[in-house]
Order: structure tokens, then C-alpha cells, then sequence
């Protein structure tokens, strides 16, 4: 748990455990309820679920949800699952904890997952906050239940045409036997401009899909939907309410009342993998995971298997889960598969030196070859110096400007420069020393 999530805002470590593990039966219950309703199919292994819905408003999806021991074979389940399938929009894989379950994380990158988000696990005891979150003068209140028992419900509100519309989109869901979901949706005369789900399981309610139009944004209407789903959660017999946040959304959340019980880790297959509905190589599997595990012994049998191949093996190749060989052993701490990648060719770069703890490397290498200071994480990535600025790493800044980068050069996906990160997140140091090397006014380099 990080220092900005120490204090009040924290759970303790034991109420913070039993907060995670509800949350993670509260998203495995709901990604199962999701698949239900969209005609889909859920399937129960390893402790975890998987769950495939054909289609939803954006596409067909599944997600993969707290696996235990044994994910390198439900990952090839669902891989095999995938390729019999219509093309996919997305598929997830959820993890309780970053470190959960060993070699999971190199098992998922050799099959092409890519690193995702991390969810923030949030709690509130019930019943919760009262009344002093309010809707905003001129946006109502809609809930949609199964209120009878036998079929999908709703409010008693006369409810404008565009509101029985938005209803009528989640009948199936909460029309589901038994009756356990309710949204919740905030209306004006124009629109619905904000929602939130609740699922409710065995005493603990998972709070899901919270948003709010921008238009609407920074009037208390989500603090107010987020509420209202904790009071009516606290009404079905609910002692416990989870959800996962955004970076965005936590300062709300905080409002309310919920605090602080971990992160988690998701990886995700991309839309051009889930169009080809193929797979990884094998051959390419095995090499991945020897270097993500750190078996050295493997790493050079599958090398050498790789290499003998028409084509060789390009070591500085970008693999299917966007990252070089280099960058798995980097990305979880194989030091000695790093190693032995780069007596091979692998391109040893600044950043991974210095992550890797071989700091006079780094040193050196920017002596022997300058040019690797503007060496890019991928096509249109951050430059070295970009990283250092969003992690706040003032040596490595300092290390990276003793090379005289250019500061001109511009991330693909923002059009930021190195100042522009500096900027961004705060770093006033880097940004001042940044300043001084381009020799420009506090305007920034440009």
C-alpha cells in the first residue's frame, strides 16, 4: 500500500484482506451475472471463473477472474475458447494482488497479454453514508430492480421517454433469478447523465460502472449515485460495500466514505490479437516464460531452438504482449535473464539498466552511445526522459540530461514533450533543470 494511502484512508491489513477477497467474489459474481444476461457462458476453474458474453453495447467480451494456482492452463483454455468464437472486443484477465500467484504474470505476457491497469480496492462499511449526498437541483433519481419477484421492475416515477429507454437497455440484467442487481440512473430533462450499478451477493455489495457525462461533472452526482446504491445496499441486508476505482474516481469514493484495501492487477489481449484469434507460437510461449521465470537453462534451449528457425530470432523484437524480451526479464525483476539476453544481443537501453540496479552500466552506456538517451519505449512512446519525469526519478533525470537529449521530441499519444511531462505530474526540479538545458524561458523547450 502506497504512503498516500497510509492513515485514515487505509483499511487495516486484516479488515483490508477480507475486503479484497469480497470484492474479488463480488467482481466473479458479477462478471457471471453479465455473462447470464447477455446470453453468454461461465465457466468455473481453478478457483476462478471464466466468463464470455457474444455481445454487449461495445462488443463480445470475457473476462478471466482470480485464477489460482494453474493459470498457464486456463490461459490456454481460453485461448482455445477464444478461437472458436466471433471476433472479441476485449478479454481481461484479473488478478487480487500484482504479485498473486507466482509466475502468472510471465505465463499471461507469453500468451500475449499485455500489461493492464491496476484496480484500487475500496470498502465501506454499512450502512454507510445518509442523506447529505444529494442530486443537484434539476437532475433526478432513476431505479431500475426487479422489485416483485418475478420480472424486471422499476421506480413508480413517471419517467421521461429517454430514461424508460436507458431502463429498458438492463432489463435483462436485473431481471436475473436471483434478484440482485439494481442501476441507478441520474437524470435531467435532456438526458441520463450519470449511472451506477450495484450487484449484491451474500451480505457484500460490489458497486460497478460508475460514471457521469462531462457536461455534468463536478456537481456531486457521482458522490450522490455512489450513495444512493450504499443505502439501498445497506436495505437488501448488505454489511459491505466494494468496488474498484479509477484514479479519478477515488477522490470521490474517498468522499463517501470508502477507504483504502490494495491494488490488483489486470492483463489484457488487444483488439489485433483477438482479430487474428491466434495464439502465440509455442515456441516463442516457452522462451517467454523461461525469461519472465528466470530459467536460464530453458531461456537458452528455446534461444537456440527460436534461432534455428528461417529468420532468426530478433531480440529486440516486440512481442505480442508489447514488450521486448528485454523488457519482460526488466518489467519482473529477472536480473540474470536480463543478463544473459544481452550477452545474446539484446539491446541493453538506459531505463532498463537503471531498473535493473546496474547504475554505472547506465552511466556508461550513455557515455559509449549518447544517442540511447532518446531512445524510445516503442513507436511514439515516452523518452527516457519522460519516464524519469513521471516517476520523479531525479538521478535518472539528472543521468539522462548529462547526454544532451532532445528535449523537442514529443510522446505519439499526448504530443507532450519532456518539460510537458516534467509539468504534469508536478516534477518542479526536473522541469527546472529541463529549462536550464534548453536554454529556454519558463515557457519550455518546444
Amino acid at each position: 500500500m502506497s504512503g498516500e494511502e497510509a492513515g485514515a484512508t487505509a483499511l487495516p491489513p486484516r479488515d483490508a484482506a477480507r475486503a479484497v477477497a469480497a470484492a474479488c467474489a463480488s467482481h466473479r459474481s458479477w462478471s457471471a451475472a453479465r455473462a447470464r444476461a447477455g446470453g453468454g457462458e461461465v465457466r468455473e476453474r481453478a478457483g476462478g471463473v471464466l466468463a464470455y458474453a457474444p455481445d454487449d453495447e461495445r462488443g463480445g467480451w470475457m473476462n478471466v477472474l482470480f485464477v489460482g494456482p494453474g493459470g498457464r492452463t486456463v490461459a490456454d483454455e481460453a485461448w482455445e475458447w477464444i478461437r472458436g468464437l466471433p471476433p472479441l472486443r476485449t478479454v481481461g484477465w484479473w488478478a487480487a494482488e500484482p504479485g498473486a500467484n507466482g509466475s502468472l504474470a510471465a505465463e499471461l505476457l507469453a500468451r500475449g497479454f499485455q500489461w493492464g491497469w491496476r484496480p484500487h480496492w475500496m470498502a465501506l462499511d454499512l450502512p454507510g453514508p445518509g442523506a447529505a449526498f444529494a442530486f443537484p437541483e434539476g437532475v433526478g433519481l432513476a431505479v431500475f430492480a426487479r422489485e416483485d419477484g418475478t420480472g424486471p421492475g422499476a421506480s413508480s416515477a413517471p419517467f421521461p421517454a429517454h430514461v424508460r429507454a436507458f431502463g429498458a437497455r438492463h432489463e435483462a440484467l436485473v431481471g436475473l433469478d436471483p434478484p440482485s442487481t439494481v442501476v441507478f440512473a441520474a437524470f435531467d430533462p435532456d438526458d441520463v447523465v450519470g449511472s451506477v450499478t450495484l450487484h449484491a451477493r451474500v451480505g457484500v455489495a460490489g458497486i460497478y460502472d460508475c460514471w457521469v457525462l462531462a457536461r455534468a461533472r463536478r456537481r456531486g452526482i457521482g458522490s450522490a449515485l455512489t450513495a444512493a446504491a450504499a443505502r439501498r445496499a445497506a436495505a437488501m441486508g448488505c454489511g459491505l460495500a466494494v468496488l474498484n476505482a479509477t484514479p479519478m474516481g477515488t477522490p470521490m469514493y474517498r468522499r463517501v466514505g470508502f477507504r483504502s484495501a490494495g491494488w490488483g492487477q489486470t492483463w489484457w489481449l488487444v483488439d489485433r490479437q483477438l482479430r487474428a484469434a491466434a495464439p502465440p507460437d509455442p515456441g516463442e510461449v516457452r522462451f517467454v516464460e523461461a525469461v519472465g521465470t528466470g530459467d536460464l537453462a530453458a531461456l537458452d534451449l528455446s534461444a537456440a531452438a527460436l534461432a534455428a528457425r528461417p529468420g532468426g530470432l530478433d531480440l529486440d523484437a516486440q512481442l505480442p504482449c508489447g514488450e521486448t524480451p528485454l523488457g519482460v526479464a526488466v518489467a519482473l525483476g529477472q536480473g540474470s535473464a536480463a543478463r544473459r539476453l544481452v550477452e545474446r544481443g539484446a539491446l541493453l537501453d538506459v531505463v532498463s539498466a537503471w531498473d535493473l540496479g546496474w547504475r554505472d552500466e547506465a552511466a556508461r552506456l550513455l557515455r559509449a552511445r549518447p544517442e540511447l538517451a532518446d531512445r524510445r519505449a516503442g513507436e511514439g512512446g515516452p523518452t527516457p526522459l519522460m519516464t524519469a519525469a513521471e516517476r520523479g526519478d531525479a538521478a535518472l533525470a539528472r543521468l539522462l540530461l548529462s547526454a544532451a537529449p532532445d528535449l523537442t521530441l514529443r510522446d505519439g499519444e499526448w504530443g507532450a514533450d519532456a518539460l510537458g511531462w516534467a509539468e504534469h505530474f508536478g516534477r518542479t526540479e526536473i522541469a527546472a533543470w529541463i529549462r536550464a538545458a534548453a536554454g529556454t524561458s519558463a515557457g519550455g523547450a518546444r
